[in-house]
């Protein structure tokens, strides 16, 4: 792999979701997201309609500092006009000047998922992206589905990469200090790329629900890990290799993964999924 509704419907969504959830490349540096434990997914999550591997194959397509807008945007619309309209509910293409996000779910409001880019201003190429995806019913069988071992269960799985230099250049008290910034700055930026399809926006629209809800749940999912790193800040130091456990109110347990190469840091956190 590479670095690469309306009020009343999300507040009904919002309230499904907690109860179901309840019990619950390209960068020129070069960042490889294996050491990220991208296979988890895939070892645990079988391939088949609208699954983890067919929706974020275009997020790993997207290179920092190398794609374009106009080249984003294209893709990002041609693979939602490949989604199999049998499965998917609602699918919705949002832009602004320098933020394009796809977002949409499924027709059984099991499956939602996002892909968001955000530009650079003066030269259009991508400086953040994110892929989220969460399943209420994911089964997980590292076998075949008739011999599942594991039951059926909710799972979020999130994937980011953005330039840091920023907070890099900065000085601070100790690496993990470093690293807990950068976290922190991730939450930060993408709840700005997300609030511009919010409610309040002049862009917004039924759809871009999916993306207010779930953005709220990723500000809800970083800010436990935080917490978690702020109790014992030199856990930080192991989120590039085993990654580091924390609780969620929702999800119970997680485990997130950072690791800052260059100037850039690329984030991956799953949730439901065997640690």
């Amino acid at each position: 792999m590479s670095v690469n509704g309306t009020a009343a419907e999300r507040a009904a969504w919002v309230g499904r979701s907690g109860r179901a959830l309840i019990g619950l490349f390209g960068l020129c540096v070069g960042i490889n997201l294996m050491g990220l434990g991208g296979c988890a997914v895939q070892q645990h999550i079988p391939a088949g309609p609208l699954s983890y591997e067919e929706l974020s194959r275009g997020y790993f397509q997207i290179a920092l500092q190398k794609s374009s807008a106009l080249e984003v945007i294209r893709s990002m619309q041609s693979l939602q006009g490949k989604l199999d309209p049998k499965h998917v509910d609602t699918a919705l293409f949002s832009q602004s000047d320098t933020v394009s996000a796809s977002c949409a779910r499924s027709k059984d409001d099991e499956k939602r998922w996002f892909t968001l880019c955000a530009f650079d201003q003066y030269d259009m190429k991508v400086k953040r992206k994110y892929f989220f995806y969460m399943d209420e019913n994911a089964l997980m069988t590292p076998t075949a589905p008739k011999r599942c071992l594991i039951p059926p269960r909710p799972t979020l799985v999130f994937d980011g990469a953005m330039l840091v230099s920023e907070v890099l250049e900065r000085p601070y008290a100790s690496d993990a200090a470093r690293r807990i910034a950068v976290l922190r700055y991730i939450a930060d930026s993408l709840r700005t790329d997300v609030s511009v399809f919010d409610a309040s926006s002049k862009r917004s629209s039924s759809g871009n629900d999916i993306l207010a809800v779930s953005g709220m749940l990723m500000n809800q999912v970083l800010r436990s890990a935080l917490i978690e790193l702020d109790k014992s800040p030199p856990l930080a130091m192991q989120m590039d290799k085993q990654g580091v456990q924390f609780s969620h109110m929702t999800f119970n347990q997680g485990r997130i993964r950072l690791k800052v190469q260059g100037e850039a840091a690329v984030i991956r956190i799953e949730l439901g999924l065997p640690t």
